[in-house]
């Protein structure tokens, strides 16, 4: 992960600033050229454009905490409103966007924390059959 200028703005910059007066926020991880060069990409269908918050409409204090743990020190630029028109409401919030290769050692981390916890679930699910 690179290091930011003093005069870039982090994600951690971006979540203590903005989101406590604005809710939702969207930070969207732009692949751009990345697909060519990293290797979970190897092999498999293209990456594409995702989005760091699982949750558009909801943001709490537990997605903080993970955003902040894996992302903190990401730069986000091109920072805009949006808003989504359905049938039922209108909905208005801010979006960032950052690039895959800035995210990519906290992606990388996350998804192999998550594979260790459904891992440790498995085997006490198991330990919990056997019991019985």
């Amino acid at each position: 992960m690179r290091e930011c200028t003093e005069h870039e703005i982090t994600i951690e910059k971006l979540l203590n600033v903005v989101h406590s007066y604005t809710n939702p926020i969207r930070i969207r991880v732009l692949i751009g050229d990345a697909w060519l060069t990293c290797e979970e990409a190897r092999g498999t269908r293209r990456l594409h454009d995702f989005y760091l918050i699982k949750a558009h409409t909801e943001y709490d204090d537990e997605e903080k905490e993970r955003l902040l743990k894996y992302y903190k020190d990401v730069p986000v630029w091109n920072i805009t409103a949006w808003h989504d028109v359905d049938c039922r409401e209108i909905r208005y919030g801010i979006e960032a966007q950052c690039y895959y290769k800035d995210v990519r050692e906290g992606y990388l981390a996350e998804k192999a924390d998550l594979k260790r916890a459904k891992e440790r679930e498995r085997r006490k699910k198991k330990r919990g059959a056997d019991d019985e």
